[in-house]
């Protein structure tokens, strides 16, 4: 799924807490133990989060067992409701 490369840079971002709330480390602090700028970190990063979630969501099995969670989703009640 993920090139070698790439699922480094992912599962340092990871192992790090770069993904927890609150973060434990910061996009600097994963940029400086990889040895890269911020800016091409970020990238990477989006690169990879965009390759995993199109892997999730491609056979449409995912679609099928989770509900819209984000308050502004289509389920999400209106202001007039």
């Amino acid at each position: 799924m993920l090139p070698r490369r790439q699922r480094g840079v992912l599962l340092t971002a990871l192992s790090e807490g770069f993904y927890e709330w609150p973060r434990r480390a910061t996009l600097a602090d994963v940029a400086e133990s990889l040895g890269i700028d911020e800016a091409a970190l970020d990238e990477q990063l989006h690169n990879c989060e965009q390759l995993v979630l199109a892997a999730l969501f491609e056979d449409g099995t995912l679609c099928d067992v989770v509900e819209p969670a984000h308050p502004l989703s289509s389920a999400a009640p209106t202001d007039g409701e």
